[in-house]
This record gives structure tokens, C-alpha cells and sequence, in this order.
């Protein structure tokens, strides 16, 4: 496999740094996840709510 590297100082990143990126980014995946999963749960309870305070 090549590798393209936009500047010679790149070649010298290590596996375990992009290991680490990874790690971060599902980790910032999963929260965004869960506050999505909260915000829309928030907004099924207040929808309700609003048509109750319509009448």
C-alpha cells in the first residue's frame, strides 16, 4: 500500500497516533449519538405539551 503524505515530517506519524484519532473520534460519534437521541426525546415529550397549552 502507498502512502501520501503532504509534507516528509508526516511519514514519521506513528500507528498509535492514528489509533488515538480514531479512539477520539468514535468517542465523539457516540456523544453526538446520545444527544441526538436525548434532543429528540426531549422534543416528543414537549410537542404534547405545547398542543396542551393550544387548547
Amino acid at each position: 500500500m502507498n502512502w501520501i503524505y503532504q509534507k516528509e515530517d508526516d511519514k514519521d506519524i506513528s500507528v498509535s497516533e492514528f489509533s488515538e484519532l480514531y479512539n477520539r473520534l468514535q468517542h465523539a460519534k457516540k456523544e453526538l449519538e446520545d444527544s441526538r437521541y436525548a434532543f429528540s426525546c426531549v422534543e416528543e415529550v414537549s410537542v404534547p405539551r405545547k398542543m396542551l397549552l393550544a387548547r
